[in-house]
């Protein structure tokens, strides 16, 4: 157990080292504290919310009033899609950030599309992306999917395109 111990506080003192950056804005605790279970705990539990930070976290919060209501608002979409479709976070023609859903395959580049704008995120409803593992249970697998968004590819698609 010693030596597990101590491979977790090398990997612990690892990722912390990387991860600086957001952590001085969201975890300062974290790395003024010695590597215990109970920071690493925070540590996960920080990664896990799936926060983002920068110009693009600014922008999310300035148009829909925070992180979090902005993930309400994608989750509700996307949650009264009927059928198969998509939830999306784009970027319009005026540089404004919305949340749109298309049906089926179509998505906000296509002419048919009511609003029409730059893919910065796109949430898949279709049952082929979450039949598998959540069958008809569409909220559980909008709640998981949040774990999984690399924010790093959003933040680089919205930065590209100012």
């Amino acid at each position: 157990l010693p030596a597990a111990l101590d491979a977790a506080r090398a990997a612990a003192n690892w990722v912390m080292g990387d991860l600086a950056g957001l952590l001085k804005q969201e975890g300062k605790e974290i790395t003024e504290s010695p590597v215990t279970a109970e920071n690493l705990g925070k540590l996960v539990v920080l990664i896990a919310q799936g926060k983002i930070n920068g110009k693009l976290a600014k922008e999310i919060e300035q148009t829909f009033g925070s992180y979090d209501k902005w993930k309400e608002e994608m989750t509700k979409t996307a949650i009264g899609i009927f059928g198969s479709g998509w939830a999306w976070l784009i970027q319009t023609a005026d540089k404004k950030l919305k949340v749109v859903s298309t049906p089926n395959q179509d998505n906000p580049l296509m002419d048919v599309s009511p609003v029409k704008g730059l893919p910065l995120l796109g949430l898949d409803v279709w049952e082929h992306a979450y039949y598998l593992k959540y069958q008809n249970r569409r909220a559980d697998y909008l709640a998981a999917f949040w774990n999984v968004v690399n924010w790093t590819v959003v933040a680089e698609r919205f930065a590209a395109a100012k």
